[in-house]
């Protein structure tokens, strides 16, 4: 895991500085309790995956029993902090039976404020590099299979019909 204190995050409008435990929007500071802080930091660190109730338990709240109950209320907790609306969420969704994910692409900030370069592709890109790379494989082996098989193609024509 990186040194929290120069681990910074921009997630929407949003600028979350671990290191000092600070979330700004803007110019303005929002004030998250401690433990609301690092349900948002486990949902950006987690993103775009979703975590699970058990794992945000055990990343918030480590070595302290609670319940499923607790873990919705903090998230109603730093939803309101946030001014989030639920019915219309901007940062993270609930989804029922399964966990919590954030909405935002979150962008790594190097100690500049400026964009890190990721650490790999994104999975999009990944992706689009397999499929152009598939597309090129068939087109070459279209092409070597017309190549292969124009030689005999143009002598039958040139042979003329079989009688």
């Amino acid at each position: 895991m990186p040194e929290t204190e120069t681990e910074r995050w921009q997630v929407s409008d949003l600028f979350i500085d671990v290191g000092s435990q600070l979330v700004t929007r803007g110019a303005d500071a929002i004030p998250l309790p401690q433990l609301s802080f690092k349900f948002l930091l486990a949902l950006v660190r987690a993103a775009p995956n979703i975590l699970s109730t058990d794992n945000l338990m055990e990343q918030v709240w480590s070595g302290i029993y609670i319940n499923a109950e607790t873990v919705k209320q903090l998230a109603k907790l730093l939803r309101d902090a946030l001014g989030d609306d639920p019915k219309m969420p901007r940062y993270f969704s609930v989804r029922r039976g399964v966990g919590y994910q954030l909405l935002c692409h979150p962008v790594r900030l190097d100690a500049e404020g400026k964009p890190s370069p990721p650490l790999h592709p994104a999975p999009a890109l990944r992706r689009n590099w397999v499929l152009i790379a598939a597309a090129l494989s068939a087109a070459v082996l279209g092409g070597l299979s017309a190549a292969e098989m124009w030689p005999r193609h143009h002598a039958v024509a040139q042979e003329g019909p079989l009688a």
